[in-house]
């Protein structure tokens, strides 16, 4: 009687097993944001946030509900999609801009962690490379 409960019982143990190992190492995807990114003209993004940038200077801030409706409205007028990007995407194409880890670390987490957000950097004399959600 005990071999047959041990051969009925390895069977469950291993099918347990196996299902333990399934469900422990099943991670969440990572979650991601809409965001839209496009190059705007220094000229236009100058007079619509009333700032002045050095090129390889960026700016970035919280906007409002009005501000973001904006945006969008723009980005539609010119064809620009959204995109659905992790925070790690995100922080990679900031980087990409020749941020520091630690500047887009905290652009990227800034990013998430308001409801709206905008970060352009000026790359040369004419042009500022957008993100914003």
């Amino acid at each position: 009687m005990k071999e047959r409960k041990l051969l009925i019982g390895a069977p469950v143990l291993l099918l347990a097993l196996v299902f333990a190992v399934m469900f422990t190492s099943c991670e969440e995807p990572e979650e991601t944001y809409e965001v839209y990114r496009f190059d705007w003209t220094y000229t236009a993004f100058s007079q619509s946030f009333n700032v002045s940038l050095n090129v390889n200077y960026f700016y970035r801030t919280s906007i409002t509900n009005s501000q973001y409706t904006q945006l969008v409205a723009l980005c539609q007028q010119y064809n620009v999609k959204s995109e659905e990007l992790t925070e790690d995407q995100i922080e990679t194409w900031l980087k990409g801009l020749g941020l520091s880890d630690t500047q887009a670390d905290d652009v990227s987490g800034k990013c998430i962690d308001y409801e709206h957000y905008f970060f352009g950097m000026r790359v040369n004399s004419t042009t500022v490379k957008v993100l914003f959600k």
